[in-house]
């Protein structure tokens, strides 16, 4: 039969997993400085040994592996311990002393803007809304602190606003919260873009889902179409990237259909007006042009249909991102949204790594194959980018684009609602007896978790350009998807009829995302 893991066992794991990631820091801050720079060790081992443990709890919940308990107690500790964790590793990887292109670009435009600059006029490495060069001034003033660490640090207090929306969005929709919770805080692309990447597309999103609670909480009635607008719209001003999904929560909210044309009107008027007091000069004009509305995500290399298409669509991507929201019928709010992330991502013609994190949030509401597949593309994906912590090799961006096509083809209602994995699950389940099966994905996580050990210990052995950890590094990612694949594939929980992995505390009548 099946292993089924008490919450208290569950606590003690994430506790010895606290008490190692904060040995880990303790040993990394006093050898980062004079050990082995150019190896990029032993401060990278901490996200790689992060995401290890953080892909085993998730693999943990998401196969219904825990068996939960109605002892409040219990619970509290749990997601304590997982916010803890999260909490942790972000904060870690915030005051990490290496950052990216995007920090550097934060450092210059929050000095304009303290200095009483014109940003648009000044500097063409600020794409948004004044609204985040607006926080960054106020930051810069912020003394004893490091810039970058104080940035990244508010944006991953952005991610544990966002946990407490979650649990009210799950309960709304009676799912766990619990699993909702270890799903989003502790999914490695979302730490790695929070806490590492320094990118605020997180905050968007939790406007966002706000405004997506409010809906599904508010009876009919004018103050939910209110609010429902009034979040739509402070998305939007926050990051226009996502003016689709601004679109798709109006059009939920809203029932005539003049009214939701004169309501999207007004938010893309009040999006404009935003930068009204800073076209003070033809400079200012211009920047805001070039760098804002004509900005386009990295195109240097084929990225998603480019791959197979000689020519720029973008007009037509952007036409399209209009146009899908009124196309969608399915009632769920939450699996409509996610469903117009996905489309963004499979039909993007170029990518930018903070893209990634967008779904994250309205996945962990709906998990899937499809949402287990992206975490791990894109965790290994980040692990080795430029951009991101730089571990591993590089994966291609294009291997995280293919498990979103593949996520965005499952939420259409139209495919068979169990998904192609399904095949690879009932082979598994006729070639292992299920008690193998698990007794096999624990061994594995085991040893990869013993992998990951060993590569922190190798880091110490004085070999400048030894590649021992690497391999170590990517022997135990490898063990860990494997170990957490026979888990799911072994079979502990039922799929839903969305082509999700269910949830087995809720009955068959609960409404599901």
């Amino acid at each position: 039969m099946a292993v089924k893991l008490t919450l208290k066992q569950i606590n003690l794991a994430l506790l010895v997993s606290l008490l190692g990631i904060a040995a880990l820091l303790i040993l990394t801050t006093s050898l980062w400085i004079d050990t082995y720079p150019e190896l990029n060790t032993p401060i990278y081992i901490v996200p790689i040994f992060a995401s290890v443990i953080s892909l085993v709890v998730m693999g943990l919940f998401l196969t219904d592996s825990v068996e939960d308990t109605d002892q409040m107690k219990t619970r509290a500790i749990t997601i304590v311990l997982i916010i803890l964790l999260g909490m942790t590793i972000r904060i870690f990887l915030a005051f990490n002393p290496r950052f990216n292109h995007d920090i550097t670009s934060y450092d210059i435009v929050s000095d304009i803007v303290t200095g009483g600059g014109n940003v648009y006029a000044e500097t063409d490495r600020y794409n948004y809304s004044p609204i985040w060069f607006l926080i960054l001034g106020l930051l810069k003033q912020i003394q004893g602190i490091p810039f970058h660490g104080l940035v990244r640090s508010v944006v991953s207090l952005v991610d544990l606003a966002t946990v407490a929306v979650l649990v009210s969005l799950a309960r709304v929709r009676k799912l766990s919260p619990l699993k909702t919770i270890s799903l989003f805080f502790l999914n490695p692309v979302s730490f790695m873009v929070s806490g590492y990447h320094g990118q605020f597309d997180n905050l968007s999103v939790l406007v966002l889902l706000v405004g997506i609670l409010i809906s599904l909480k508010v009876p009919e009635r004018s103050s939910r179409r209110f609010w429902g607008w009034f979040f739509a719209t402070a998305a939007l001003i926050i990051k226009h990237i996502i003016f689709y999904e601004t679109t798709i929560l109006v059009l939920a909210t809203i029932r005539r259909r003049w009214v939701q044309f004169l309501a999207l009107a007004l938010s893309v008027a009040l999006f404009l007006a935003s930068f009204l007091p800073y076209l003070n000069s033809p400079e200012a004009l211009d920047g805001i042009i070039h760098n804002v509305f004509l900005y386009s995500a990295d195109q240097r290399f084929p990225y998603g249909l480019r791959l197979f298409l000689n020519v720029n669509y973008t007009p037509l991507f952007i036409g399209a991102l209009f146009l899908f929201p009124f196309a969608l019928r399915n009632p769920n709010l939450l699996k409509r949204c996610l469903f117009g992330v996905l489309f963004f991502l499979t039909f993007t013609p170029g990518y930018g790594i903070q893209y990634y994190v967008l779904p994250i949030a309205l996945g962990a509401l709906a998990p899937s194959d499809g949402f287990w597949l992206y975490t791990i593309s894109g965790t290994l994906f980040m692990l080795g980018s430029y951009l991101n912590v730089n571990l591993l090799n590089h994966l291609p961006p294009t291997v995280v684009w293919a498990t979103a096509v593949y996520w965005f083809i499952l939420m259409n209602p139209r495919i068979q609602s169990e998904g192609s994995l399904h095949l690879v699950k009932m082979t598994l389940r006729f070639a292992l007896a299920r008690n193998h099966a698990s007794f096999l994905g624990f061994g594995a996580i085991g040893a990869g978790i013993l992998a990951a050990i060993a590569s922190i210990l190798i880091t110490q052995v004085p070999v400048s350009r030894s590649t021992l950890p690497m391999l170590g590094a990517m022997s135990s990612v490898t063990l860990i998807v494997v170990g957490i694949s026979l888990l799911i594939f072994a079979g502990s929980s039922p799929y839903d009829s969305n082509g999700g992995i269910g949830d087995t505390s809720q009955s068959s009548s609960a409404p599901s995302t």
